[in-house]
Order: C-alpha cells, then structure tokens, then sequence
C-alpha cells in the first residue's frame, strides 16, 4: 500500500470521527481537501454528510471545493440536506454551493430533505431559491416524494411555497395519486383543495 494511500485513508478515518487534531496537519499542506476514500467520497463530503460542522469550515477555509461530486453526482450540500444538518447546509450556501445541484438521479438537495423529512432544511432551501419544481430522472419532484412519504407538513410546506400540485412523473403520477396509493388520506384531501383553486387551503 502507498504513502498516498494511507495518508488517505488516515485522514478520511479522522475526518469520519470529526478528529481535527488529526485532520488539521494534513490540511495544511493541502493533502486533506483532496483526500479520497475508495467510494471516491471526498472528505468534505463526508464532514457534511456526518455532521460535523467544524471540520466542514476547516476543510473549505483551506480551499476544499464546496461544488465537488462523489461518484453519484452528490455534492456536500446533498449530504447535509439528506442527513438533516440544517446549519452545515446554511454554511455551504454561504460558501456559494448550488441549491439547484442536480445528482446523476436528478435530485437537488430539497429533494433528499423532502423525502428525509428535514422540514428546517426545506425552508431553507427554498427561502434560498431552490426550485421547488425540480424533477429527477424519473419526474419526481420534491412534493411527489413527500406525499408518497406521508409528510403531510412538508407536502403543506411545499404546496404554500408555490409548488405545483398537477405535475406529473413519467408514468403520469401527481403527488396526489402517490398519497391515495399510500393511503394517507389527510394529505389526498389537502391536496385536493390545492388542486382545485380553493381561496383558503385549510391546515392539514
């Protein structure tokens, strides 16, 4: 096994553990932001998918770059949207990171945070401008993926935000549909009031 590797591996273990004592020597010689693990999951990408906001800063103050892809097209941002950390995500974004970033599935981060069900992360994102009617590969969009789910107050999150409740996936699905094949009746009749123009859609 090579230098090159085991440094690697070393400063992906530290980063895993959110070690900065560890993490920070490698870093000052520009090796830790370029590390990668043998799923070619870079160490920033890592930091923001576990959660430790320390070592996210650390890694971008020493010119980590916050728009870089894993091998599924997943960005930094991705991972905290997914995994729930709301104040990583609002950091990245500070750093320029894209809202919109699509992975090779099509789905932008309020895609994972809608279907994870990270509320905080939605509004963020969408406060933020991300694009409420994005639709991945197969046309999903964030709103068919929570009323699939059953999260009734991130389908209602959505829906006031301006998401369109008649979109359709490619096998001509709304959310709405999703929802009644699920059974969650509490959001079927939400987004049929939606669906119809009502003035005022009454609270799940």
């Amino acid at each position: 096994m090579s230098i090159k590797v085991i440094k690697a591996a070393t400063v992906i273990e530290a980063v895993r553990d959110g070690d900065l004592q560890v993490v920070r020597p490698f870093d000052e010689k520009g090796f830790a932001v370029k590390a990668a693990n043998l799923d070619n999951e870079i160490p920033l990408n890592l930091a923001a998918r576990d959660g430790y906001a320390a070592t996210v800063e650390l890694l971008i103050s020493q010119g980590a770059d916050v728009s870089a892809r894993n091998e599924n097209g997943n960005t930094a941002l991705h991972w905290a949207a997914e995994n729930g950390h709301a104040a990583i995500a609002e950091f990245l974004i500070r750093q320029g990171a894209d809202v919109n970033a699509c992975n090779d599935y099509g789905n932008t981060p309020l895609h994972l945070s809608a279907w994870n069900r990270h509320a905080d992360i939605v509004e963020l994102l969408v406060s933020k401008g991300s694009d409420l009617n994005a639709h991945n590969e197969i046309r999903h969009t964030p709103l068919h993926w929570a009323g699939y789910r059953g999260y009734a107050d991130i389908v209602e999150l959505l829906v006031r935000q301006g998401a369109d409740v008649n979109v359709r996936n490619e096998y001509g699905d709304t959310a709405l549909r999703l929802a009644a094949v699920k059974g969650h009746d509490d959001i079927v009749g939400f987004l049929k009031r939606a669906a119809e123009n009502v003035p005022e859609v009454h609270t799940i």
